[in-house]
């Protein structure tokens, strides 16, 4: 998974970042080529993830004892909701090629990761009896960016600031959701049955739109401090594509029909499962939203 690649960006960016301001240090100062790592804050859209994977339940069919003896089956739906994400961390290297008084080239990669987690607990039937759960909810969503594009200036103060604005191309790569589910089962006192649903879903090739606007500050002849406005449009509807499910229920726990918060549709594609926990509906992935980033640059 990613749950590292924020910081490892940011680690592998500062080596760079010094090894670069060694070899250069005494060389005279053109401002034709940059490099920057950048560091910030972003919040894709992701609506049918937030809105609607994370308000689907774990639902089923359970058998259940009844006072005669009988079995009977009944539709048992659970519910756990989970918060929409929050801005998430994002992180990357930018470079620069300036190719007039106003006009650059840009390009470079970067990743983002944000999590939300939710835990509930009621009294579900179990292994043909009602049972008191406590069920832990967690998502991770993560993917790597790599983009190209142009940066012209709007103003500029030379050898002090300038304001300039930015377009880019993005393609979203290795794009990843993984969802965790633990259900605690309390059968008697002191004595619990742990149950868990781990599902991971991957897609590539998100393409996305971004315009910016920037103001950046110069340090001396070598450096510049910016800080980045933009937002993100998708180009075209994205789908996870590929996805795992790995399970610990057995038959004895009395589950027939088992419908998890998310599935792989007929047609490959990911689906999640309605408020009511009987029909699955399309999940399409949108990526549109604002972005917020400080970039640190170094001239050569």
């Amino acid at each position: 998974m990613t749950v590292q690649r924020g910081s490892t960006i940011i680690i592998t960016s500062l080596v760079l970042y010094a090894l670069l301001f060694i070899s250069h240090a005494y060389a005279g100062p053109k401002r034709d080529w940059s490099v920057s790592p950048l560091i910030g804050v972003h919040r894709p859209s992701i609506t049918h993830v937030n809105h609607g994977l994370f308000q689907a339940p774990f639902a089923g069919t359970s058998e259940l004892l009844t006072a005669t003896g009988a079995s009977s089956s009944n539709l048992m739906v659970f519910q756990n909701p989970l918060q929409p994400f929050n801005p998430g961390p994002y992180a990357g290297l930018e470079f620069s090629w300036r190719l007039d008084d106003k006009l650059s080239w840009i390009g470079g990669f970067a990743s983002w990761q944000a999590s939300s987690s939710g835990i509930t607990s009621g009294v579900v039937p179990f292994q043909r009896n009602l049972t008191h759960v406590i069920f832990q909810r967690t998502a991770t969503f993560s993917y790597n960016e790599v983009f190209i594009g142009l940066r012209r200036d709007i103003f500029r103060s030379t050898n002090k600031y300038r304001l300039y604005g930015r377009f880019s191309l993005n393609t979203l790569i290795d794009i990843d959701l993984r969802e965790n589910m633990l259900f605690h089962f309390k059968i008697d006192e002191g004595d619990r049955v742990s149950r868990s649903i781990i599902v991971e879903s991957q897609t590539t090739a998100a393409l996305l739109a971004e315009p910016g606007l920037g103001a950046e500050m110069y340090i001396g002849e070598r450096f510049s401090l910016a800080i980045e406005g933009s937002y993100t449009q998708s180009m075209r509807k994205t789908y996870f594509r590929y996805a795992t499910r790995n399970e610990d229920f057995k038959d004895s726990d009395g589950y027939g029909v088992f419908r998890t918060p998310s599935t792989r549709s007929d047609n490959g594609t990911m689906e999640y499962l309605d408020a009511n926990g009987v029909d699955y509906r399309p999940m399409p992935l949108e990526f549109n939203g604002w972005k917020l980033l400080i970039r640190i640059s170094m001239f050569y």
